[in-house]
């Protein structure tokens, strides 16, 4: 049984998510990052606009958080990213801001959703 953890690091550590007693073998991107309490998305495929809450995303809603796949960045498009994968790729899903960003100066300001595949 494959166990994965859905935690934010930085500012909103406390807001962790644990998946410890579901079988995630099967979920897509967006069912990982619904999971999260501080991560809010709304819209559907092209239109899924990601906010995480945090101080940065707070005072600037409208750049979207940058995605790292695999320790390449990928950019700012959820869709874009989640097209990628089909269900059961994702190995685990971190949500990254504040001090926990930092590691990717300016384009971590919205925060950084770090993905880790079973690739």
């Amino acid at each position: 049984m494959l166990v994965l953890t859905l935690v934010a690091i930085g500012c909103v550590s406390s807001g962790s998510s644990s998946q410890s007693s579901t079988n995630t073998q099967n979920m897509t991107l967006r069912e990982h990052l619904e999971r999260n309490r501080n991560v809010t998305l709304s819209g559907r495929n092209s239109n899924t606009r990601i906010a995480i809450r945090g101080e940065n995303s707070l005072s600037n809603p409208g750049q979207q958080p940058l995605f790292v796949v695999d320790g390449q960045k990928m950019g700012r498009s959820f869709f874009d990213v989640a097209s990628r994968f089909t269900p059961g790729q994702i190995e685990s899903v971190k949500v990254l801001v504040g001090a926990g960003a930092n590691m990717y100066g300016g384009e971590g300001g919205n925060g950084v959703i770090v993905i880790k595949t079973n690739r």
